[in-house]
């Protein structure tokens, strides 16, 4: 019997030298029945996007992009803005679309103009850096709204939010198709313009866009 179990030691002993060196894992302890209710856990890191982050991915590979700006305003602040088929300036609250392109306009990095639809009150952009809206060829703005994203030529019917990012795409929709395409794939070209709201107005001084 003692022999039975001095061999059955040294056969163990043989496979384990045969395995090579065994090497101690630790396993992750389960911990489900800690969570409270109405806590979510997830496996790994989280990675946190901002609003509009993603909107980039959606546009053709070979659109020509203008720049990506980073500009802070004061969402409360309204400036006055002068569309080039208006004798006389309007009203404009900043922390719009157009309001965040007019800060960008207003550090020296591009030039813009506009056209007032009154009929509509629908304000558009009628040219960025030269690239004007005519005909079939436009500029829409494109944004994060909920699960859906949003593209529109209406420049001054959107509130950004802090730290938003939003494009403005230059596209050609000749022979467009809305029900087998998306206007984000005619883009030619755009820009993006990210949002950090601040207390005081700190865009530069007053600027009076050009129409080309």
């Amino acid at each position: 019997m003692a022999l039975k179990r001095v061999f059955g030691i040294f056969a163990v002993i043989c496979i384990l030298a045969l395995a090579g060196p065994v090497v101690a894992v630790q396993v992750p302890e389960d911990q489900s029945q800690f969570v409270f209710p109405g806590e979510i856990r997830e496996a790994g890191a989280a990675v946190a996007f901002a609003k509009g982050d993603y909107l980039a991915d959606r546009f053709p590979e070979n659109m020509e992009v203008i720049g990506r700006y980073n500009v802070t305003i004061d969402p409360a602040e309204v400036f006055k803005l002068q569309p080039f088929n208006l004798d006389n300036p309007i009203e404009v609250k900043r922390d719009t679309p157009i309001g965040a392109l007019d800060a960008v306009a207003r550090t020296g990095a591009l030039n813009y103009s506009t056209y007032l639809y009154s009929t509509r009150n629908l304000l558009v952009i009628d040219h960025i850096n030269g690239h004007l809206y005519q005909g079939d060829w436009l500029w829409l703005v494109v944004y994060e709204n909920g699960s859906y994203i949003t593209s529109t030529p209406d420049m001054w019917d959107y509130s950004i939010s802090n730290g938003e990012t939003i494009w403005l795409i230059y596209c050609d929709l000749t022979d467009f198709n809305s029900r087998y395409e998306s206007r984000l794939d005619r883009a030619v070209a755009g820009l993006s313009i990210t949002t950090t709201h601040g207390k005081s107005n700190v865009t530069p001084g007053p600027a009076t866009p050009e129409p080309v």
